[in-house]
Order: structure tokens, then C-alpha cells, then sequence
């Protein structure tokens, strides 16, 4: 999930276009060329449900489970500690890899990470992957 993610978002850049109604679209958003459902994603979070039913949609069912993502843009290229130092630095984003706030007890059990030029992806799960 996260490499496709990854790869999708530096090769196609959904996240720089907008919504019919205006609205710009995250780095949650995913391309028609990347095989997958395309979707603007806003930072309202009405299209959540598009995001986490990827995980499903990718694998063909294989995966059981709902994902859940954080992502990262640096303009000069990403590396994991330029990520992790600003998924740390985000309130929202902490609180999803330590399972605080509203993470607080949900256990992840699966997890992917992927880094492409200049978008870092994980994708999280509730259920464990069968693929490992």
C-alpha cells in the first residue's frame, strides 16, 4: 500500500489538483493512473472512507482490513528522517504512530512504509497482513 501510494503520488500528483467544489486535494488522494478508484481527498475528511477501503481495493480483498495513512511532502527530496522528524512535529500525525487521542489502544498490526523522490507514506492497519 505505501509503495503504491508513494509511487502514485510523485508520479501522477493527485494531491495537486482540486474537487469539484474547489477544495485542494491532501496527500491522501489517489491518481486514475494509479489503478486504483481516484479520489481528491480534502482536508475535511469527507472522502475518509475512499482512503481507508484502499487497502482492500489494492489487494483484491486479500487485505481484510481498513488502512490508515499518514504521508509527507519535501520539495528538495525525503528521506526518513526528514518524515519522521515531520510526522513528530504534527500533533495528528504523532498521535496515529504512538495510538494516542482518538488512536489511543487500536493496535496496529500491520504496517507499510515507502519514500519515492518526494512523498513518505505509511499506511496502518487493525488487521494483519497475510502477505507479511
Amino acid at each position: 500500500m505505501a509503495h503504491a501510494h508513494a509511487r502514485d503520488l510523485e508520479d501522477h500528483n493527485p494531491d495537486s489538483g482540486t474537487d469539484g467544489d474547489g477544495r485542494r486535494c491532501t496527500l491522501h488522494s489517489w491518481s486514475a493512473a494509479s489503478g486504483a478508484t481516484p479520489v481528491c481527498y480534502t482536508a475535511d475528511h469527507a472522502r475518509a472512507q475512499l482512503m481507508w477501503s484502499k487497502p482492500r481495493e489494492i489487494t483484491r480483498g486479500a487485505y481484510g482490513g481498513q488502512g490508515f495513512e499518514i504521508a509527507a511532502r519535501y520539495s528538495e527530496g525525503i528521506d526518513a528522517d526528514i518524515a519522521f522528524d515531520l510526522w513528530r512535529g504534527s500533533a495528528a500525525h504523532n498521535a496515529v504512530i504512538l495510538e494516542q487521542g482518538r488512536w489511543a489502544g487500536t493496535g496496529w498490526r500491520a504496517m507499510g512504509v515507502a519514500l519515492d523522490g518526494r512523498y513518505a507514506v505509511v499506511w496502518f492497519g487493525k488487521v494483519p497482513d497475510p502477505a507479511r
